[in-house]
């Protein structure tokens, strides 16, 4: 909502926001009451410099300079210069707002631009992100991101103290770095972030022995922590020490308990080589395709191990898609999947049998051919499309079949806005357009599969969030965009009137006036519907939901017609729409209104 307005006498940019100070021969004398001022001026109206953002050629008139990326603790300069033709008076003060990572913004700083147009703004940021700055001097404002990178590794942290491991099994041990203001920092995205150039590790094995640097590797997961593996051929535990290279006084450490599984808690069965559960049939029936699984054995304390080959006897596969697939068991308690030639989702569940006791898990399974068809499917909003691609087989079943490429024919005024390649089958990208219409376009997958497709982007009249309007002015700011009505808003014997056509525009409303133009009703997007009546001279509003309805009389200044057509009081319908409604100034003549969705 706005707060207030500028006066007409003062110069403004387009949002009506004031930032002269006094005209005072003597500013020096006033600076005092002028910062305050502009602190509270600035603090208030924040939201609709945002909303309502400074004319280009304003924009222009401002310049915001200052580096692009900076370390955290760093200090910075931001440089707001006015070009010489802005007519800035001397001693214009220069308001800094600033917003981390898409938060709200807030008032930083406050400097006096020295006669050339020019003021020095110097701050220091601890905490890693991307800044947006916004600064405005008179009725100019300009903006400008920086990325507050994190500082060198100050703190290493174990991500587990204690990790528990089957003999012979694979270790995985993390660590994560931070900076000296708590900024995680993340390995492997440069060559001097390898894990190799960040820490220092030692492993000791249960006999007190160091390991040798071959036995283990450091690599960088996807969380961006690095980790140390290294196989467990030994019973006991193993400590694993990280420090900085540089700083031998900041370690973190790890344990790894290693122990026999004895005692089997749970079963679960993978794909060998870390392939998808998926079948892909062959069209050559003498090789048909084939999967290859491997089991793992869960103990107490998340202990895994392979089975032994006295264990693997207690091992069982399963099938309720015979027809689909069939199951051919290994050893050391694996199997191996064959497709039979028909697409369809199947399962595998295995079973561990011991003791009386029965350990099961089961894992879907798909099946399909080869892709030979592409089924496209679209949703819209406004000048936007997203279409969701997925292949098929010949039996119409979709198919998890990779396709490196795929190509788009698209019309001029049509541009594609982003993408993703294919995964299992199915890819989604999404068009914008410059206009409302009709499009056609060409999707190509591979080197055979070719598709057309037509879409219909057809503008929706949705609900405006946040409505300034002007008394004796056709533009409006509708949701921070410039839109235009006619008639303008004026006010009638002590109430603001507004064209049907705003209503429709603003707020959604659906507008039918009779056949004998004696009434017209108004229907809002939740529903509620309004009859006004000119000859009755009585207003029905209905509520669909609970179907209650309320007739009251109006009087014949309510509905006015015009040249250009009807006008009705904002006020009443306002409150129609459950939105709400100021006006401003206060306390004199009104200059404009806000409408606010509820």
């Amino acid at each position: 909502m706005e707060t207030g307005a500028a006066k007409k006498s003062g110069k403004t940019g387009k949002t009506g926001v004031n930032f002269n100070r006094s005209k005072s021969k003597k500013p020096k004398q006033n600076k005092t009451a002028a910062v305050i001022l502009y602190i509270a001026c600035a603090c208030i109206l924040l939201p609709t410099l945002l909303i309502f953002p400074a004319p280009a050629t304003a924009a222009a008139l401002l310049h915001l300079e200052a580096p692009e990326q900076v370390m955290a603790g760093e200090t910075f300069t931001l440089t707001p210069k006015a070009r010489e033709d802005s007519l800035l008076p001397a001693n214009e003060y220069a308001a800094l707002f600033e917003s981390h990572n898409g938060g709200e913004p807030r008032l930083v700083e406050i400097s006096i631009m020295d006669g050339r147009g020019t003021a020095r703004m110097q701050l220091r940021r601890k905490k890693a992100g991307t800044y947006r700055y916004n600064v405005f001097a008179g009725p100019f404002q300009s903006e400008i991101t920086i990325a507050v990178l994190p500082g060198p590794p100050a703190v290493v942290k174990e991500v587990k103290e204690r990790l528990y491991l089957g003999l012979g099994g694979r270790a995985t041990v993390e660590f994560a770095l931070e900076d000296e203001y708590g900024n995680r920092i993340c390995a492997g995205d440069k060559a001097e972030k390898q894990p190799e150039n960040l820490l220092a590790v030692a492993i000791t094995d249960p006999a007190q022995n160091l390991l040798p640097e071959t036995d283990f590797e450091l690599t960088t997961n996807p969380a961006g922590n690095i980790a140390v593996n290294f196989t467990a051929e030994k019973k006991g535990d193993y400590l694993v020490e990280a420090r900085l290279p540089h700083d031998s006084s900041v370690t973190a450490r790890s344990l790894v308990n290693v122990q026999e599984l004895i005692t089997v808690t749970a079963i679960e069965p993978a794909v060998l080589d870390g392939r998808e559960l998926f079948l892909c049939i062959s069209e050559d029936r003498a090789q048909p395709g084939r999967l290859e699984l491997e089991t793992i054995l869960h103990g107490e304390n998340n202990i895994t191990k392979t089975p032994s080959p006295a264990e693997a006897q207690n091992i069982v596969f399963h099938t309720e898609q015979p027809n689909l697939i069939s199951i051919e068991k290994t050893a050391g308690g694996g199997a191996i999947l064959t497709e039979m030639g028909r697409s369809g989702p199947a399962s595998i569940t295995v079973t561990y049998l011991e003791g009386g006791k029965k350990l099961q898990k089961t894992l879907p399974l798909w099946i399909a051919g080869k892709a030979v068809q592409i089924e496209l499917e679209t949703k819209t909003s406004g000048l936007t499309a997203q279409v969701e691609a997925t292949l098929l087989d010949g039996e119409g079943q979709p198919t998890w079949e990779k396709i490196k490429n795929y190509r788009l024919d698209l019309p001029a005024d049509l541009k594609l806005v982003a993408q993703t390649p294919f995964t299992r089958g199915k890819t989604k990208f999404i068009l914008e357009a410059e206009r409302y219409g009709s499009y056609n376009i060409g999707f190509t997958a591979g080197d055979e599969l070719h598709r057309h497709l037509r879409i219909d982007l057809i503008e929706e009249i949705r609900p405006a969030r946040h409505v300034v309007i002007f008394i004796g002015q056709e533009s409006y700011i509708r949701d921070g965009q410039p839109a235009k009505m006619s008639p303008a808003p004026e006010i009638y014997h002590g109430r603001v009137f507004v064209p049907l056509d705003f209503l429709t525009a603003t707020f959604g409303v659906e507008i039918s006036p009779s056949p004998d133009d004696k009434s017209i009703a108004l229907q809002s997007p939740d529903g509620t519907e309004m009859i006004i009546d000119r000859e009755a001279g009585q207003l029905t509003i209905t509520n669909t939901k609970n179907d209650t309805a309320v007739t009251t009389p109006i009087d014949t200044l309510f509905l006015q017609e015009t040249i250009d057509g009807y006008i009705l009081p904002a006020g009443i319908i306002t409150s129609f729409l459950g939105a709400g409604m100021d006006y401003f100034p206060k306390y004199n003549q009104i200059e404009h209104i806000t409408f606010i969705q509820k």
